[in-house]
């Protein structure tokens, strides 16, 4: 089986790879802006800024789309808009691919956040409409969308935040950065009180990127469309 994972140079990707990389029976082709020397055994590497089409074509039979513009909560709020088109213009690209590879199936990998000022959550697709929303979770919702319309086979993971031992902080502004690793920046740095954001009384789920990588290779081993609600 032939797997092309993009954004596989990421926090989460290398994770995916890692993963995937001990099954005999699968080969990964890794798609990232970035280059990363942990991918080395992958089938093959492509080093390509999505941003803008492929001009080559690769043969898979499952997406995992992991690639977008994305960091902690104030860098997402900061980005505004134009996280959403740096990520339409990538969908496009992906699915450009998809449509070059008719049989082959897409697990996107969108986020919780896609239920913000919801009461409860749902397994089905999410509108835009009349919902006042961050420009991060109406562009997940938006890529939902825009695949389930264009494609026969999708699989829509939507997983609460993701953290393991690999996320670093990748930002300086406080809050910039993803929270574990920007906390445990923050502790390593203090010298008396800690500051975080907000009043202290919020809460989060968390999900560590192992589980979310076994839960990828079920879904590869055994695919099914739909919404995967992972908390």
């Amino acid at each position: 089986m032939n797997i092309l994972l993009t954004g596989s140079s990421g926090f989460i990707g290398s994770e995916i790879f890692s993963i995937l990389s001990q099954e005999r029976s699968i080969n990964i082709f890794c798609l990232d802006k970035t280059p990363n020397s942990k991918l080395a055994d992958s089938q093959i590497f492509i080093h390509h800024d999505l941003t803008s089409p492929l001009d080559r074509e690769i043969k898979f039979d499952i997406c995992v789309h992991l690639a977008s513009d994305v960091g902690g909560i104030l860098y997402n709020s900061r980005k505004g808009s134009a996280a959403h088109d740096v990520n339409a213009l990538i969908d496009q690209s992906v699915l450009k691919l998809m449509l070059n590879n008719p049989d082959a199936h897409l697990i996107f990998i969108s986020s919780i956040n896609v239920f913000e000022h919801m009461r409860k959550f749902c397994e089905g697709s999410i509108s835009t409409k009349g919902r006042v929303l961050s420009s991060y979770a109406r562009s997940k919702i938006l890529s939902e969308n825009y695949f389930i319309k264009n494609l026969p086979s999708v699989a829509v993971v939507r997983p609460t935040n993701v953290y393991g031992a690999s996320q670093i902080k990748t930002h300086s502004v406080a809050g910039e950065s993803h929270v574990i690793p920007d906390l445990l920046h923050k502790i390593g740095q203090c010298t008396g009180c800690l500051d975080i954001l907000g009043d202290g009384t919020q809460r989060r789920n968390f999900l560590h990127v192992k589980d979310l990588s076994k839960f990828i290779l079920y879904l590869i081993r055994d695919f099914k469309p739909g919404f995967y609600n992972l908390r």
